[in-house]
């Protein structure tokens, strides 16, 4: 049954970085529009793969949790901030703060604490 939730677990965390990706292409895509504007093909791109990013997330999203606890799906979910953080340092050079570790510890605090009653 452990090794059940930890692959759920481990499917989850694959589709939230999938999905965390979109955050990154609408950024490039904002980016893009305050530089060639609206209707440039960059933008187009850019919010495009965002679009199509978010469609295969919602498919994937609805066939797992037909499986796992909604409580379990969504408290995994929140982690996208994490995800995120990390697309913000490798692909815009934004700066890690005290802030921002302390945010991710309370994440993966609250996430242990819902995690080990079950």
């Amino acid at each position: 049954m452990k090794i059940k939730k930890t692959k759920n677990v481990i499917r989850i965390q694959i589709l939230v970085i999938f999905f965390s990706l979109s955050n990154a292409c609408i950024k490039m895509g904002s980016d893009s529009w305050s530089e060639n504007g609206l209707f440039s093909i960059r933008t187009f791109l850019w919010i495009g793969l965002a679009l199509f990013i978010l469609g295969i997330y919602a498919i994937f999203w609805q066939i797992i949790i037909r499986d796992i606890d909604l409580s379990i799906a969504y408290l995994n979910k929140s982690t996208v901030i994490i995800w995120t953080l990390c697309w913000g340092i490798l692909f815009f050079n934004e700066i890690l703060t005290l802030a921002n570790i302390m945010g991710v510890i309370f994440i993966f605090f609250g996430i242990y604490m819902v995690v080990s009653n079950e």
